[in-house]
């Protein structure tokens, strides 16, 4: 057994010994602390591993930056609960954000005409090598107090 794996499951019991309104708040936190950076990367247009997004195909003068409002409090959530967190987007906008973090095809209708687009994937949510440290300070500030 390696020593990471002996440090892991102490956190591990550590962290159960813990009352389970502690855990959620703990969890709480670190999804809250995780929705703030995927909302950084997607403001600047990024995945979250640092490339950018695919420009959008017709790229009008004065057109605001993608996402601006899908990354917003309202509709990016988080949930919690004492063994797990989720970060996730309102259901009202489930569908285009799955559309683009996956690149898939939508059928739409303008002036008139039915169409189908194949949009370019645009990873939205994704969990980088620098948040599992995040997470694992945040974890260790959490058992320290």
């Amino acid at each position: 057994m390696s020593d990471l794996h002996q440090v892991e499951q102490a956190i591990a019991a550590l962290i159960n010994r813990s009352s389970p309104a502690s855990r959620r708040k703990m969890n709480s936190a670190l999804a809250r602390k995780l929705r703030q950076r995927q909302q950084i990367s997607i403001q600047k247009q990024q995945a979250p591993d640092g490339t950018p997004y695919a420009p959008r195909k017709n790229k009008k003068p004065g057109k605001r930056v993608m996402f601006r409002r899908l990354r917003t409090v309202r509709f990016m959530k988080t949930r919690s609960t004492p063994d797990d967190m989720t970060i996730s987007f309102a259901q009202s906008t489930q569908n285009i954000a799955r559309v683009h973090h996956y690149g898939l095809r939508e059928k739409i209708e303008t002036k008139g005409r039915k169409l189908e687009i194949k949009y370019a994937r645009r990873q939205l949510i994704g969990i980088t090598p620098h948040d599992v440290e995040i997470i694992g300070t945040e974890i260790i500030d959490f058992l320290s107090k």
